[in-house]
């Protein structure tokens, strides 16, 4: 009789182990093959990638004083026959002495292979009126 309590007692504390790791030992699991973010390589407005090219055109940027805004548009063209998702385009702000302002970014659910995406980025720090200049810094895929 104590053989069979002594299991029912580690049956229960196994168990109870189980219900109380198994969220986290599932988070760590997923986590380890959730897929990251990979980067574009950006090269005189050519972004480089594996099998193709895409492109950003037609830049522009402007301080927009009724909403005290600094705007940063574009477009990146998909010149490949693949289809990217999780798209986002990241900037870096500078004021006239080259002190960084702020980094902003655009995000994008899917670009199709062949297709254009007119990003729009937007900037309204309390010193958006000092922007000068902006680079591109990241540009990041699924």
């Amino acid at each position: 009789m104590k053989k069979t309590k002594t299991w029912k007692i580690v049956l229960l504390v196994l168990l109870a182990f189980l219900i109380y790791a198994l969220p986290t030992i599932l988070i760590i699991l997923f986590g380890i093959f959730e897929e990251s973010p990979k980067k574009f390589e950006l090269k005189d407005n050519i972004v480089e990638i594996s099998k193709g090219k895409m492109t950003i055109t037609d830049m522009e940027s402007f301080y927009n004083e009724e909403d005290n805004t600094y705007y940063v548009t574009g477009y990146l063209k998909n010149k490949t026959d693949k289809t990217y998702t999780g798209l986002s385009i990241e900037i870096r702000l500078y004021d006239k002495e080259g002190n960084i302002l702020g980094e902003e970014t655009s995000y994008l659910e899917t670009l199709k292979e062949n297709k254009t995406w007119r990003f729009k980025i937007s900037y309204s720090g309390i010193d958006s009126k000092e922007v000068e200049s902006y680079e591109i810094t990241e540009i990041y895929y699924y």
